[in-house]
């Protein structure tokens, strides 16, 4: 197989599987809607919405550590055990300082302090949750796109089906679905530990060295703040709903926010392969043009895709429970988090590869404290609408930070075309958020076709390789 063949092939392994998990994912949610009130949703989801800061905080950006210096010789044998210490020791003691407040826990998430199963659970699954982060990066790093995606793709199926069957055959409530979740991920992990036993079996604490973990640390901490205010920025709008509306409708916009997997299913699998890769071309250099033509044909992709989830949106809703279905006109302006973080991520790591990591954990901040102050202001005027907004907003405001900083210390890649098509996107999302009759259907078209214009060397280059890979001659 010819060296271009090859990359391209490795680019699919990887994409396939973060797809077609997304696409199950994506068929979670409606079956758990069909069978629990946006009540019982939302206390189910602010369970994982908090399992997932949680799990981000212990990570102390050492998974980051672990992409950045896998390449490099003189850490290569080591720089698992080294990468993995400090995370599974703050998991632990992570565990332990849930266990010791469960009841305070238990009594924010689901109103009653007595509900403490679920938090005990939370706790348990937080080292597992470490273990299988760094498992997994192993996989990405090695570039072994087929394990990696089968094994993604494995997560999805065995949550579905244990959620799925204690939803028909058990209870039909908010622990029927952390149950199956949490008892998913717990089969899918010793499936993941069967097979990566190989790499398992060469752990050994000799190979821990602090001089080398100081210096791990020393790129990663800096880095830690990002991971986690990213998490908070598009968390902290369910936190304000809670807070000034009701679980309802936690439960309704929480609805919305899955929904936005349709363009996540994208955004995980170009993110799978391009963290690899532009560190790899980084360390090779003379690759501008790569990176040019990766930014280009992300944007293209990712702001297209939510310009087509927007046109069938009301079609994807009539999957979901009656009283779930006013979240599609929350859905648009929630769809700037996983399109916009993509794009981002294709320039972002300009900044982490000169290792100016703190820029984009001072932009974080800035975005995080005007996330907080908008949704202060918004979410009591306006609703849920109002908190999907401030976070589009928010989101933006990360976005040209990011980019501007990029161009500044990396190189002056091309904008022109990424800046016009985000506002175009900022229109259509703005409409579909206040236009409820057929009209919007046409605005839909029109942003598609935009996008396909602004784009058209892409569109050409997209058809001149179906000719060439995918149609048979």
């Amino acid at each position: 197989m010819g060296r271009e063949k090859q990359k391209i092939a490795n680019i699919i392994c990887f994409m396939t599987g973060p797809i077609a998990a997304s696409i199950i994912g994506l068929i979670t949610t409606p079956v758990i809607t069909f069978f629990i009130s946006p009540e019982e949703f939302a206390k189910a989801n602010l369970f994982q919405m908090f399992q997932t800061i949680i799990s981000t905080f212990v990570y102390l950006g050492f998974d980051q550590s672990y992409v950045r210096f896998f390449h490099e010789k003189k850490y290569k044998d080591k720089v698992f055990e080294n990468s993995f210490l400090l995370p599974m020791l703050l998991a632990v003691l992570g565990a332990i300082t849930i266990l010791l407040v469960k009841n305070d826990f238990a009594s924010y998430l689901f109103s009653d302090s007595n509900e403490i199963l679920p938090i005990c659970i939370m706790a348990i699954s937080i080292p597992l949750l470490v273990l299988e982060r760094f498992l997994l990066l192993n996989l990405r790093m090695q570039e072994k796109g087929a394990a990696y995606s089968s094994l993604t793709l494995l997560l999805k199926i065995v949550i579905l089906v244990v959620t799925t069957g204690l939803l028909v055959f058990g209870r039909r409530d908010y622990k029927a679905v952390i149950y199956g979740s949490v008892c998913g991920e717990i089969l899918y992990d010793a499936i993941l530990i069967l097979y990566c036993r190989k790499t398992i079996k060469e752990i050994t604490w000799k190979k821990i060295d602090i001089k080398v973990v100081k210096a791990f640390a020393v790129y990663s901490i800096p880095l830690a703040p990002i991971d986690l205010i990213s998490k908070l920025l598009n968390s902290t709008d369910r936190i304000f709903i809670k807070k000034y509306l009701t679980m309802t409708d936690v439960g309704i916009y929480a609805t919305a926010l899955r929904v936005t997997g349709l363009i996540a299913i994208v955004k995980s699998s170009i993110t799978s392969f391009w963290v690899p890769i532009s560190f790899r071309w980084s360390a090779e250099g003379d690759h501008e043009k790569d990176y040019n033509k990766v930014m280009e044909i992300v944007s293209a992709i990712m702001i297209a895709g939510c310009c087509l989830g927007l046109l069938i949106k009301r079609y994807i809703f009539l999957l979901f429970g009656r009283e779930y279905r006013e979240a599609q006109y929350i859905f648009p302006y929630l769809m700037f988090y996983p399109v916009l973080y993509t794009i981002t991520e294709t320039f972002s790591i300009g900044i982490t590869i000169k290792k100016k990591g703190y820029i984009i954990t001072l932009i974080s901040l800035v975005s995080l404290i005007v996330n907080i102050g908008m949704n202060i202001f918004c979410v009591p005027r306006f609703g849920a609408v109002g908190a999907a907004f401030a976070t589009a907003v928010s989101n933006l405001l990360y976005f040209f930070s990011i980019m501007f900083f990029s161009r500044k210390l990396w190189f002056k890649f091309p904008a022109k075309k990424i800046i016009i098509s985000v506002l175009v996107l900022c229109i259509t999302t703005t409409f579909n958020v206040v236009i409820k009759n057929k009209f919007i259907y046409l605005i839909n078209v029109l942003s598609i076709v935009s996008i396909i214009i602004i784009y058209r060397n892409i569109t050409e280059d997209l058809i001149v390789f179906c000719k060439k890979y995918l149609i048979k001659k």
